[in-house]
């Protein structure tokens, strides 16, 4: 019996560090950025209007993320939108559309010291 406890609390750790590594990246990135919303990055469904703002996206994109299948898609576009925000265009930004190399990545674009960043444009 012990050893099944063990792997829930194993497996809602990982869980956690899951949710919050992505979200902190976010939240660095959206600093970096200059938006006033950064808080957001913590917030399921907000995260994602975050990252439309971010990419300048239209907001009805969160909409378009609730839908199985297409969410992943315009999910994996704004992800791929990311980097510009932050004047990243060289070809390794294509790396964040990697599973497992895109949290590394988007670690690097979080909190690397090039003052790269945009300013917000609106």
């Amino acid at each position: 019996m012990p050893e099944q406890s063990s792997n829930a609390g194993l497996f809602f750790l990982l869980t956690v560090l899951l949710y919050a590594y992505p979200a902190l990246c976010i939240y660095r990135i959206a600093s970096k950025v200059g938006d006033d919303n950064a808080w957001m990055a913590w917030v399921p469904i907000a995260n994602l209007w975050l990252l439309c703002e971010m990419t300048d996206q239209s907001g009805w994109l969160v909409l378009a993320c609730l839908i199985p299948y297409i969410g992943g898609i315009v999910v994996l576009y704004l992800m791929l939108s990311l980097p510009n925000a932050l004047g990243v265009d060289t070809p390794d930004k294509y790396l964040i559309v990697i599973p497992g190399v895109n949290l590394i990545y988007m670690g690097y674009l979080a909190f690397r010291k090039e003052p790269h960043a945009q300013q917000k444009r609106y």
